[in-house]
């Protein structure tokens, strides 16, 4: 079988400016595809990739993103304050 997997990723991260993408936005196809489909959205912020985790481990990724001091979190920090920036400068 040399079919890629399919995955289920759930997009842990803020939600991005101009309905980009949501905050808890559910993606199932493989990898390949779903970075394929947020090409648009990975060039302007990498970090979302770090925060698409798989369904299954969600409870314990959400904890972790709420946790100050885990990289999780500070992935969340960087890309909300990358959107905040992107949102001034069109202001």
């Amino acid at each position: 079988n040399n079919e890629p997997d399919t995955v289920k990723l759930i997009y842990i991260g803020p939600s991005l400016p101009k309905a980009m993408l949501k905050s808890n936005r559910i993606f199932e196809g493989t990898r390949e595809e779903i970075k394929k489909e947020l090409e648009t959205v990975l060039e302007k912020f990498p970090l979302v990739e770090k925060l698409l985790v798989p369904v299954a481990g969600l409870a314990e990724k959400k904890d972790k993103v709420r946790t100050a001091g885990n990289i999780l979190n500070k992935y969340y920090s960087d890309i909300a304050s990358a959107a905040s920036a992107m949102l001034e400068k069109e202001v």
